[in-house]
């Protein structure tokens, strides 16, 4: 629950407050006070537990929700994934991360999540802009963190050698006549996320959620890291073969 950063989870300045909001709320689990589940439960998380002899492995605990701030108390119980062990971590993989992306309900919360959902990736300013003006309800957005999945795990697996490839997704690069263009060729000088190179950027990912939009990707690696670059997410841009 990322107790290796400033605020931690309780206190007037930490996650769990920052989660409340105007609200006032308690947490518990088996009538006990919680914090760290009870986080888990308000901002639909994974958590890690400590092991010991109660909770020796991981299970689904039920977290109840007080809300004191309606009349009368409103009371919800909500089911949070609890991993005691490593192995239970590996064995479950896929799991985590699909309560992680889905967790992701709009585009400020990706970007807040980014580093710790997606830490091989690295977003330029253009599209910061266009992430953080997404609802979470446009048709692209599931389509687009499961791009961004895509392109986090490749950049994992990227071993010494071999071509990044990611999987599961359609992606492409501009052909060298629209690159080379006196016109489509610069709208795709997009800036790169600060601390890496200039570029023209040529590979993107095909989303076909609403109108089709684009993810414009760009792969480096040396020798202390392998990082893929964000340059722009948005509408289909023009090029030689569809100049409109």
């Amino acid at each position: 629950m990322r107790l290796a950063r400033q605020p931690f989870i309780d206190g007037p300045d930490g996650l769990m407050a920052r989660a409340e909001g105007h609200r006032i709320l308690e947490t518990q689990a088996n009538g006990n006070l919680v914090y760290g589940l009870g986080l888990g439960a308000l901002e639909s998380r994974p958590v890690a537990t400590l092991a010991s002899v109660a909770i020796q492995t991981g299970r689904q605990v039920q977290v109840r929700i007080l809300d004191a701030s309606t009349d009368p108390i409103t009371v919800t119980d909500v089911p949070v994934f609890a991993y005691a062990r490593g192995e239970e971590v590996s064995a479950g993989g896929l799991q985590i991360q699909g309560l992680v992306d889905a967790a992701i309900t709009d585009g400020k919360e990706l970007l807040d999540r980014l580093a710790d959902a997606f830490p091989h990736l690295r977003v330029g300013p253009r599209a910061v802009k266009s992430f953080s003006s997404l609802s979470g309800s446009e048709p692209v957005f599931r389509q687009l963190v499961r791009h961004l999945r895509a392109l986090n795990a490749a950049a994992e697996a990227w071993a010494p050698g071999t071509p990044y490839r990611p999987e599961g997704i359609t992606y492409s690069q501009e052909s060298d006549q629209t690159l080379s263009h006196g016109n489509f060729g610069p709208i795709r000088d997009f800036p790169s996320p600060a601390g890496y190179e200039q570029a023209r950027w040529s590979l993107h990912t095909k989303l076909t959620g609403g109108a089709g939009a684009r993810l414009y990707f760009r792969a480096v690696k040396t020798d202390t890291s392998k990082v893929v670059l964000i340059g722009y997410f948005g509408a289909h841009l023009p090029c030689v073969l569809h100049p409109t």
